[in-house]
């Protein structure tokens, strides 16, 4: 952070989480304060101490105060954010083959596009659509075609 960079945490599977303990995880987010936490509806439920995954209020809520911005991943349904505001986005209607590398797709398409200024909404909007393009191909590697844009320092 001292040079200028960020941490972004994905809290990655409930039953890891199960094993770790609820208290051990949040005291280390605690320490670590990420910028960015991401949970999927169970490991948000697990972690925000509920046992309603679809209660995005409480659970962003109850996890906010450990990241600077929390998303919500709810697969096909979309996704919602809390940070500098709130958004929530619906899912694309997709065939599914492999959902292999999606989770990790999205998140690196939100973490780039809120890294460069986009807000929440046009976040999530850029993390489903990359990871759109990961579910609809058989694979852990599928060929992207990824806009590139160019950053000009003047």
């Amino acid at each position: 952070r001292a040079a200028g960079g960020g941490l972004g945490i994905d809290a990655s599977s409930v039953g890891p989480l199960h094993a770790y303990g609820r208290e051990r995880f949040l005291a280390l987010l605690g320490r670590l304060r990420p910028d960015i936490l991401f949970v999927n509806a169970a490991e948000g439920a697990y972690l925000a101490g509920g046992n309603r995954p679809d209660d995005l209020a409480v659970g962003l809520t109850a996890l906010r105060q450990y990241a600077r911005t929390v998303v919500w991943k709810l697969g096909p349904r979309g996704a919602a954010a809390s940070g500098d505001g709130f958004a929530q986005v619906p899912g694309l209607a997709v065939s599914s083959p492999d959902t292999t590398g999606a989770g990790d797709a999205f998140a690196a398409a939100f973490t780039v596009a809120h890294t460069r200024g986009e807000a929440l909404a046009g976040a999530l909007d850029a993390a489903n659509a990359l990871a759109v393009q990961v579910v609809q191909r058989l694979g852990a590697r599928p060929r992207l075609h990824i806009e590139r844009k160019e950053v000009v320092d003047g």
